[in-house]
């Protein structure tokens, strides 16, 4: 039996938020494959989809493998907290959203975690946070990330998509493909 991938654990009031906060709506349609957002700051980015329908998504950890839910609607967010090439980001986008591709989680102190460029995480909300280690986090609702683009809430609706607390200077592009710029705030 499948459950809902949506936040599941804690308390959402709990979370830092940015001051201004900044945000922007997208209709979830528009972010279906093989569309993606795009939002990122100087030295970091993260990309975001829409899944098109359900499936298991499988979390594997040291000792053990959970499998949640995830729903038509949801988000798979990718993350690349010291920037870097956008292709590996958008390969393990779609290796997630399309394919159907287990998740790792790391172990916490494990040495591995410094070389991981790229996170992932899946669900409805999803809020970006530098204060967790790469890799080692299996919680979907929670997906590292740089400190110029923590604190930002994505979330879906199933209708659409809501950037919360963007922080002022980061740039949020539409894109069709990694060479298709479809428009650009």
């Amino acid at each position: 039996m499948m459950r809902d991938s949506g936040f599941n654990g804690g308390d959402l009031g709990d979370l830092p938020t940015r001051a201004p906060a900044i945000s922007m709506k997208f209709t979830a349609k528009k972010l279906k494959a093989p569309f993606f957002l795009l939002i990122h700051a100087n030295s970091s980015y993260i990309i975001a989809g829409v899944i098109e329908s359900a499936f298991p998504l499988c979390i594997e950890t040291p000792g053990d493998e959970v499998c949640l839910g995830v729903c038509a609607g949801d988000l798979v967010v990718v993350s690349a907290p010291e920037g870097g090439p956008i292709e590996p980001a958008v390969m393990l986008l779609e290796l997630v959203r399309s394919y159907h591709t287990p998740v790792i989680a790391l172990p916490p102190g494990h040495p591995g975690s410094k070389r991981v460029k790229y996170v992932v995480s899946c669900g409805k909300s999803i809020h970006l946070d530098a204060g967790i280690v790469r890799g080692t986090h299996p919680d979907q609702a929670v997906l590292c990330a740089s400190p110029e683009i923590a604190g930002l809430i994505i979330q879906s609706t199933g209708e659409r998509i809501d950037l919360i607390s963007l922080p002022p200077a980061s740039v949020v592009t539409l894109m069709r493909s990694l060479f298709e710029v479809e428009s650009v705030q």
